[in-house]
């Protein structure tokens, strides 16, 4: 509680699916995106996976050529987001990357989800907001500028593939997840363009700036990667460890 371990902590020393303070409770967890609720009243708990992403002709060649393009939840509007570059084609949502949960589109092109076998959603290629609001269905895909991270530690340059795209989590932040680097160096750029704004950290001081000379060097590893734009004059970036 509080992120303070003074106040209260819960694991599950049991795997009884009941919470409980004993110091050996650590509860054992396998990787994954996963939803967790518990009941403060009775301290039981379930953990779920759970994640909703991007699949299509338009993405991953339906689950053919990678992952789903998965959605962030921004708790500041209660609904899930992904920045994500799009390719002519056609696309639907679905959950856990498994067609055998939820799997959305929108056969009637009104903005509303709907499971209809022939619900296939058409987009154009082109760099996008997709938002959905899992309470009425409701969602928009809106053509935006995004981020996205580039470099020796990521896609040579963009000579390798496409930039690692960021999704927007709030109005002003955004957040690469799990993206795996290589020992190098890397910016971040605004829709795969050298021609647009483009960052990097001359001084390594978290702050974002245009120098020319101001790539960021990354060791090897796996992180999630953090844009604040709060302060416009002064974005700040943190790059985090998983």
């Amino acid at each position: 509680q509080n992120n303070d371990w003074v106040d209260t902590n819960y694991g599950d020393a049991t795997g009884d699916g009941i919470l409980d303070t004993d110091d050996n409770n650590n509860i054992a967890v396998t990787a994954g995106d996963h939803k967790i609720e518990f009941n403060t009243a009775t301290l039981a708990y379930t953990i779920t996976p759970f994640s909703y992403g991007v699949v299509g002709s338009a993405w991953n060649d339906w689950g053919n050529a990678g992952p789903d393009a998965k959605l962030h939840y921004d708790y500041t509007t209660d609904t899930f987001k992904v920045g994500v570059k799009l390719m002519d084609g056609e696309m639907k949502i679905r959950q856990n990357n498994d067609w055998v949960l939820a799997n959305y589109g929108d056969a009637t092109g009104d903005g509303v989800l709907d499971t209809d076998s022939d619900n296939n959603i058409n987009v154009t290629a082109g760099f996008y907001l997709l938002t959905i609001n899992l309470n009425d269905l409701s969602y928009t895909l809106t053509e935006t500028n995004l981020w996205g991270v580039i470099g020796s530690a990521y896609n040579d340059w963009g000579n390798a593939g496409p930039d690692f795209t960021f999704t927007p989590i709030t109005d002003t932040q955004w957040l690469a997840q799990n993206i795996e680097l290589t020992s190098g160096e890397m910016k971040i750029r605004q829709n795969e363009d050298w021609g647009l704004t483009n960052y990097g950290d001359a001084t390594g001081d978290g702050i974002l700036d245009t120098d020319s000379d101001n790539n960021i060097n990354v060791s090897a590893g796996t992180y999630d990667i953090k844009l604040d734009f709060t302060d416009p004059g002064a974005p700040t970036y943190v790059i985090i460890t998983k």
